[in-house]
């Protein structure tokens, strides 16, 4: 679960918030509820927002620990306003043993030390908000630390049944999956010295960087016309000018491919034709009859030229290709 920061840090906001999530359980399973935001005959601000989450022990480490930490979110608060977010959403930063990264949550109104502390809360609060930016807490409700005192309870009451081998079956889905190619720091530049700009000195980070950082870090993606990162801002960017591709209607095209997710988005103004291969094979896609014709290419992740298409009986979409195809509404 995650909530919205609206207020000062600490017991103010979760006390103030709290409320939001008695009043209505469906209200449980969104990002917030649908009243926030809304002015009189406008819509809710955070439905046309992007959202950015930030693995805190993976983003940047300023004190020389090896864990990531709140003073380095607020260092790159900048890059995130270049890139073109609306908000920033922490996993979590609770009072914690950390068995579990942060996620097994001792006490939910204290700061965990290794991110750093209420101080450093509230400054980020104000640093983001200078910048228009607004911050989410992944509270993670769900679960809590065994060093909580709610898990310490249900002991008390809970009386498992059954044999060993649920344990072991526990055990051996946890040792078939793993997290840490999700997780891996961030290396923001190609000093080898400081690990690719994610902590300070010599220190280690927390995990092994990708042995390939340099080739793939923050610095080189942004000189790169053609990268991952360079692609991602302008697709927000293109989100942020087109109100088609937020809140026009929705329509699924040919749902029963297996390969091919495609869509389009109308305003009654413009539509927008999203065709995304996911597979890594080439696929030759049957251009249902209704969006043939002309269309100008928008924005692919293989550098199509963005002009005039003429879209015929097929569409064919190199692996993991995806094309936005854009025309007036007529």
């Amino acid at each position: 679960m995650s909530l919205l920061f609206r207020s000062d840090a600490g017991v103010r906001l979760f006390r103030s918030l709290l409320p939001l999530f008695q009043e209505d359980p469906l209200v449980k399973s969104t990002l917030v509820p649908e009243t926030i935001g809304r002015s009189e005959g406008k819509p809710n601000w955070w439905k046309a927002a992007v959202i950015y989450q930030i693995y805190v022990p993976s983003f940047k480490d300023t004190n020389g620990d090896g864990y990531g930490d709140l003073r380095g979110v607020i260092e790159k608060l900048g890059y995130l306003k270049e890139l073109g977010i609306n908000i920033i959403w922490l996993s979590p930063i609770f009072d914690s043993p950390m068995y579990d990264m942060g996620y097994d949550i001792a006490d939910y109104y204290k700061v965990n030390p290794v991110f750093g502390s209420m101080e450093d809360v509230d400054d980020l609060l104000r640093q983001a908000h200078k910048m228009g930016l607004r911050v989410v807490l992944d509270i993670a409700m769900n679960h809590t630390s065994v060093e909580h005192s709610w898990f310490k309870k249900t002991l008390e009451a809970f009386q498992a049944q059954g044999g060993s081998h649920k344990v072991e079956l526990a055990k051996k889905a946890i040792a078939s999956k793993g997290r840490d190619a999700a997780r891996i720091p961030i290396p923001w530049d190609r000093s080898q010295e400081t690990s690719g700009g994610f902590t300070v000195g010599a220190a280690k980070p927390w995990l092994p960087m990708h042995p390939n950082f340099t080739e793939f870090c923050t610095e080189s993606q942004r000189r790169n016309p053609a990268s991952i990162w360079m692609f991602y801002r302008d697709l927000i960017s293109l989100r942020k000018q087109h109100k088609a591709l937020v809140y026009g209607a929705y329509q699924l095209v040919d749902p029963q491919h297996e390969s091919v997710y495609a869509y389009t988005r109308t305003d009654g103004h413009e539509t927008y034709f999203v065709v995304l291969n996911f597979t890594d094979d080439l696929v030759e896609w049957d251009t249902p009859v209704e969006h043939r014709g002309v269309w100008s290419v928008v924005i692919s992740n293989f550098g199509r030229a963005t002009l005039d298409q003429e879209l015929g009986a097929k569409i064919e979409l190199g692996p993991f290709d995806g094309i936005i195809f854009r025309r007036e509404s007529g």
